[in-house]
């Protein structure tokens, strides 16, 4: 084989590769609400700290309400390689999400805390 092709060849290979682990690692709508839960135990746990115990239960309160709309709003479109959880609101479709290698990633964790206030 020439040194040209052998190049291609495992150009293509390494290509495989990475789509391969990119399509098993994609995470699926429990990945997305459990990284939504975590935003919403962060946002408690912040609020608790402050020590006003009537903001830290309205806090909690209001992010078990928030988080449960949006969890039931959350659609999450799977692209294989990595998926997106978005919701839809008056506005039109809003991304909150991206999975990507087994991981999920939140956009923006204090628009997503104020967003389920809205």
């Amino acid at each position: 084989m020439k040194k040209g092709k052998s190049k291609g060849v495992i150009a293509l290979v390494i290509i495989a590769i990475v789509a391969v682990v990119l399509l098993v690692t994609c995470p699926k709508k429990q990945a997305h609400l459990d990284a939504i839960d975590n935003v919403y135990a962060e946002a408690a746990a912040d609020s608790q700290e402050s020590g006003d115990l009537i903001s830290t239960i309205g806090s909690y309160l209001g992010g078990k309400i928030a988080g449960t709309a949006i969890k039931q709003m959350l659609v999450v479109d799977d692209y294989f390689v990595c998926s997106v959880g978005t919701i839809n609101t008056k506005d039109g479709k809003k991304p909150l999400s991206i999975g990507v290698l087994g991981h999920v990633f939140v956009l923006d964790k204090e628009k997503m805390v104020h967003l389920g206030a809205e």
